[in-house]
């Protein structure tokens, strides 16, 4: 017997985690739950096409999952196929790094009419069972939010056709992309333009693409700069904050770089909007009302203040943060933070948690990283005062009357989009069915 491990999710938290304790614990094995027949998790279905270079970390992940000591157990629902005290039976420790796959509502009268950014992104990179998207008659888009996930739709919307055909975008979002008829995408924060959220790096790739032009107003530039917001951007003010202050001043400087007035020419005009926060959305028009900055600095909240405005919108997108999901019933979930309950990744005797079911859907692959290198290290040090227990490998038994998709298997699907991919040029073409799936990956 062995000590073995599950990992519930195969994202990058899964992966960074699996490689953690593969390094400190001799011999452990440890087993990869999914509930598509495909690993990767956001990395697949959360990157933008028009970032490969974040999709590199997959060769890493790949070469894990081929290792002996790991399995992977595709096309399996937790709470469904296999439950939480199944799991719990079987193996030395359970990790559930199964990520964030809801988001927030947004809750003023018509919200329910708004789209969620997450459902765009998965529908442009072919998560199976997504939610289909029509640009027909679309000249003018809103989203609320302008974090990075909103500078991505921005920019997959705002691209000229043929700086997305060599990508591995979907075929059908393509097409969709290629009739598209939008011509104006205003990106609205409800605070200031230095607490915008998204990074000076996304945010300088939007502006270096042709055909956009980008502007900001006067006045919301101004009314951002209030004594907080500017010691916010000073690097000699308050040295705890220095690499945050530094981030946002860069940023901020390139914001307030951006005209005033649109280029005549633009193919696609987009508005940065500040100090507005939505509050009705009703036959095609966006209801905002202004706001003005108070607090002190890093914990400034936007007041709401008399007056609003209104912009014509065909269609409204939500971008206010990812939430995650109640997996299984018996695991403590904050309904409000949308995590698993948990101590430094801890959820009580070997149950352990990891990535954004742990920290709620923050930061960067590099944040999620270091939060799954946390919640290892909490589990190594469970394993050194020796309170795992070696289990047999039963795991087959539960699953021998279910489509599990293996490593090997998935391994098949990607060749076969890959090949897919090559015909029109694309480095893959995603397959989206799941029965299409099976049927390549368990021909065996």
């Amino acid at each position: 017997m062995a000590l073995r491990f599950s990992l519930v999710g195969s994202g990058p938290a899964a992966f960074f985690t699996a490689k953690s304790l593969l390094k400190s614990i001799p011999n452990c094995k440890i087993d990869i739950f999914e509930k598509f027949p495909t690993p990767y998790g956001l990395i697949r279905y959360g990157v933008a096409p028009d970032h490969p270079e974040i999709k590199n970390v997959i060769t890493e992940f790949s070469q894990l999952g081929q290792l002996e000591q790991v399995r992977f157990f595709g096309n399996i629902k937790i709470g469904t196929d296999i439950t939480h005290s199944q799991l719990i039976e079987n193996y030395s420790a359970v990790i559930y790094a199964h990520g964030s796959s809801s988001d927030k509502a947004l809750d003023i009268i018509g919200g329910h009419l708004s789209k969620s950014a997450r459902s765009f992104v998965e529908w442009y990179n072919a998560l199976p069972g997504c939610d289909s998207f029509s640009l027909k008659g679309i000249k003018k888009v809103a989203i609320i939010g302008n974090g990075n996930v909103a500078i991505d739709l921005v920019r997959i919307m705002g691209s000229p056709i043929d700086r997305l055909e060599k990508t591995d975008i979907s075929n059908i979002a393509l097409e969709e992309l290629r009739s598209s008829q939008i011509e104006n995408i205003e990106v609205i924060g409800r605070r200031g333009a230095i607490q915008s959220a998204m990074t000076v790096k996304e945010l300088r790739m939007l502006s270096n693409i042709p055909g956009i032009s980008i502007r900001v107003f006067e006045d919301e530039i101004r009314d951002s700069l209030n004594e907080s917001s500017q010691k916010e951007i000073d690097v000699n003010y308050d040295k705890e904050h220095f690499a945050n202050t530094r981030a946002r001043k860069r940023l901020f400087d390139l914001i307030n770089s951006f005209p005033r007035e649109h280029k005549t020419n633009s193919r696609v005009k987009i508005d940065f909007r500040y100090l507005l926060s939505p509050i009705r959305y009703e036959q095609g028009i966006l209801t905002l009302q202004k706001n003005a900055l108070v607090g002190n600095s890093y914990k400034q909240i936007a007041r709401p203040l008399d007056s609003t405005i209104e912009i014509p919108c065909d269609l409204l997108f939500r971008s206010i943060g990812y939430k995650g999901i109640h997996i299984d019933g018996e695991l403590p979930y904050d309904n409000k933070e949308g995590i698993l309950i948990n101590t430094e990744g801890k959820i009580s005797e070997n149950t352990y948690v990891s990535g954004w079911a742990k920290t709620g859907p923050y930061g960067v692959i590099d944040a999620t990283m270091r939060s799954s290198f946390e919640t290892a290290e909490t589990i190594i040090k469970d394993y050194n005062k020796g309170v795992f227990t070696p289990k047999e490998d039963k795991i087959h038994k539960i699953l021998e009357n279910k489509p599990v998709v293996t490593f090997q298997d998935w391994l098949k699907i990607d060749a076969y989009e890959i090949s897919q991919g090559k015909l029109s040029g694309k480095p893959r073409e995603k397959v989206k069915n799941i029965e299409k799936m099976l049927e390549i990956a368990l021909n065996r």
